[in-house]
C-alpha cells in the first residue's frame, strides 16, 4: 500500500509540475500585447490550455482507479473522453499555429477551417463512442483504464496534423524565393519531436505516461520563441526592427553568392514627418507611422522582408528574377499611398525612397 501511495504521489507530482508550468506560460503569453502575431498567440494559448486539460484528465483517471462506484466510473469515462478528444484538438491548434507562423498575412477562410476540423471531429466521435463500444478504451470492474483495439486510430488522427505541419514547413523551406530566417523552419520541425518520442515510448512500454509532459516542454521552447519574436519586432508597428534588419541583410548577402536570383533593397522614409508631429501631435504621428507600415507591407509580397529601420525609416528586401517584380512593388506603394491620401486623415502621407538590386557578384553591404 505504501509503494502504491508513493507511486501515485510521484505520478501526480509530475503532472502537477507540468500543469503549473503551462499555466505560467499562458499567463505571460496572454500578457503580451505588442510586437506579437495575435493569431499565433491565441493558438499557442489554446495549445497550452489543451495540454493542461490532458495532464489534469490523466491525473484524475489515475486517482479514480480502484474506486468502482457508479459516480467514480462516470467521472473516469468523462476524463477519458476529454483526454482523447484533446489529443487531436491540440494537433489542430498546432497546425493552425504553423500556418500563421509561415503565412502571417493569410486571410481567414471558413472552408479551410472546416477542412482542418475533419480529423478532430472524427477523433471526437471515436472518443465519445468509446464508453459504449470500447473502441479507444475500456474500464475494468475496478475502474482501471485499458486500451481499446482502435486506440491507434485516435493517435493517427492526431498525428495527421503533425504530419501536415511538417510537410508544409519543408515545402516552404525549399522555396528559394522566400526571405525568412531558417530558425523558423527549425522551430516548426523540432517542436513535435519530444511528443513523437514520447508517443513511441508510451506505446512500447504500457503504463508509461510521458507524452504530454514532453509536449509541455515543447511548449516551453515555443514560448522562448515568443520572447525572441519580441526582441526582433518594433513595438508600434509589429514590423521587424533594426536589429533583425541587420541580421537579415547579412544572411541574405551571404546566401546571394551562387544563388539563382537577385536581391532588391529599398530604403524609404516618410516625407515631412516632423511637420506631421508638430502640427497634429505625436499620437497622430504614431498613427502615420502605423499607416506607412501597413502601406509598405501590403505593397510587398508575402515572401519579402519589411522592417521599421529607424524612426520614420523603413527597409524592404526580397528576392527577384526580373526587374518587373520590383517595379510592381514600387507601383503598389504609389497606388496605396494615393488611396490613403484620398481619405480624411488630415495629413498627406508621401515617401522618399531609394532602391537597388544586387546580384551574386556584389559584395555584402554594411549598415
Amino acid at each position: 500500500r505504501r509503494t502504491m501511495n508513493l507511486e501515485m504521489a510521484s505520478y501526480i507530482e509530475i503532472n502537477a509540475v507540468g500543469i503549473v508550468m503551462l499555466l505560467i506560460l499562458c499567463y505571460y503569453a496572454g500578457a503580451a500585447r505588442y510586437g506579437v502575431d495575435v493569431r499565433c498567440q491565441h493558438h499557442f494559448m489554446r495549445m497550452a490550455i489543451a495540454n493542461t486539460g490532458v495532464l489534469f484528465s490523466d491525473a484524475m483517471i489515475y486517482l479514480l482507479r480502484w474506486h468502482a462506484s457508479a459516480p467514480a466510473m462516470a467521472a473516469t469515462h468523462f476524463f477519458c473522453v476529454l483526454y482523447f478528444t484533446l489529443h487531436a484538438y491540440f494537433g489542430y491548434e498546432w497546425l493552425c499555429y504553423s500556418i500563421y507562423k509561415l503565412h502571417p498575412n493569410l486571410p481567414h477562410s471558413r472552408v479551410r477551417q472546416w477542412v482542418l476540423w475533419i480529423p478532430c471531429l472524427m477523433n471526437l466521435a471515436l472518443a465519445v463512442a468509446s464508453p459504449f463500444t470500447g473502441w479507444v478504451y475500456t474500464l475494468t470492474a475496478q475502474n482501471r483504464y485499458v486500451r481499446g483495439p482502435y486506440i491507434w486510430a485516435s493517435t493517427v488522427l492526431a498525428l495527421l496534423y503533425w504530419a501536415a505541419s511538417a510537410v508544409m514547413t519543408v515545402r516552404e523551406m525549399l522555396r528559394k524565393m522566400t526571405v525568412r530566417d531558417h530558425s523558423v523552419y527549425a522551430l516548426l520541425l523540432i517542436f513535435p519531436v519530444p511528443s513523437i518520442i514520447g508517443n513511441f515510448l508510451q506505446f512500447r512500454f504500457y503504463g508509461l505516461s510521458i507524452v504530454w509532459i514532453c509536449t509541455a516542454l515543447s511548449l516551453l521552447f515555443l514560448f522562448m520563441d515568443f520572447q525572441n519574436y519580441h526582441i526582433s519586432r518594433a513595438v508600434l508597428t509589429g514590423l521587424y526592427n533594426r536589429r533583425q534588419s541587420k541580421k537579415q541583410l547579412t544572411l541574405e548577402f551571404d546566401r546571394l553568392a551562387g544563388a539563382g536570383y537577385r536581391l532588391f533593397v529599398i530604403l524609404a522614409d516618410i516625407d515631412q514627418f516632423k511637420t506631421i508631429n508638430d502640427r497634429f501631435g505625436h499620437l497622430t504621428g504614431d498613427e502615420a507611422i502605423c499607416t506607412a507600415a501597413r502601406i509598405l507591407q501590403d505593397s510587398c509580397r508575402e515572401k519579402d522582408f519589411v522592417a521599421r529601420f529607424d524612426g520614420d525609416e523603413f527597409l524592404m528586401l526580397g528576392r527577384i528574377q526580373e526587374d518587373s517584380e520590383l517595379e510592381e512593388i514600387l507601383q503598389r506603394i504609389d497606388r496605396l499611398t494615393r488611396e490613403q491620401n484620398a481619405g480624411e486623415d488630415g495629413y498627406t502621407l508621401t515617401f522618399s525612397y531609394g532602391c537597388r538590386v544586387y546580384g551574386q557578384e556584389d559584395c555584402p553591404i554594411s549598415i
